[in-house]
């Protein structure tokens, strides 16, 4: 079950937002830290991938890639080469593990970029606060208080950020986010041991690998969502 808001709760839970809030919860914030080194280490398995797709020339291509700004810029240099070097088959795979990346990546994304809170409410919980709740928050604190300087009072009480807008985190909801990112990183091994087998000409230790691999049940659904999502494009050009 994904993290629930905070309106799904009492409305009479307070709120602590802070910098340091994660120091209240440290277990909780042991679990948020293991999701973003897996991200890392799932980071770093791409960069192997591509060094393997490259062999002997890779030094140049990795310092550029290194150079691109942004997740989407590195993702779409890192696409255009595997469409340029890998065996179809093996493309087909890489796509179906970047569209797997892409879900499981906005989960570590929350954990490193969103604001924390806590509530003595929720003694076994981190709040995680979105950061367009937050950027909301603060546009309506400014205006609140330019209303308070130029009229003296304001025709609105002091702005809250949106409890539905606000998300609980306890141990569970860390576990299975660190689960996914886990199997996710077992996918980018295995896929790295087939750009290698592929490199060497290993086809018998490859079918072991990439029947390993499209065997999970998330490269399973992904591969039924391509497959309608063709299909309807197929009957939309006819």
């Amino acid at each position: 079950m994904p993290p629930q808001p905070l309106s799904s709760m009492h409305n009479d839970i307070s709120l602590r937002v802070s910098p340091h809030a994660h120091n209240s919860r440290p277990d909780l914030a042991a679990s948020a830290m293991k999701g973003i080194a897996l991200w890392a280490e799932i980071e770093s398995l791409q960069v192997m991938i591509m060094t393997n797709m490259l062999g002997t020339q890779s030094r140049l291509a990795l310092d550029m890639y290194s150079a691109l700004i942004g997740t989407a810029a590195q993702n779409a240099a890192l696409n255009a080469l595997a469409r340029s070097t890998l065996h179809k088959t093996l493309y087909n795979v890489f796509e179906l593990i970047t569209s797997v990346a892409g879900s499981f990546g906005r989960d570590r994304h929350k954990l490193a970029h969103c604001t924390w809170a806590v509530s003595p409410d929720l003694p076994d919980a981190l709040l995680l606060i979105t950061q367009k709740a937050r950027l909301d928050y603060e546009i309506h604190v400014l205006e609140w208080e330019q209303d308070m300087t130029g009229r003296g009072q304001s025709s609105t009480p002091f702005p809250e950020i949106s409890r539905r807008e606000i998300f609980i985190y306890r141990q569970r909801e860390f576990d299975e986010i660190n689960e996914r990112l886990h199997r996710l990183a077992e996918m980018h091994q295995k896929f790295n041991r087939l750009v290698r087998n592929q490199n060497v000409q290993q086809p018998g230790v490859s079918f072991g690998l990439l029947r390993q691999l499209l065997s999970s049940p998330e490269l399973r659904s992904k591969r039924t969502q391509l497959r309608e999502k063709r299909k309807k494009q197929q009957a939309l050009q006819q």
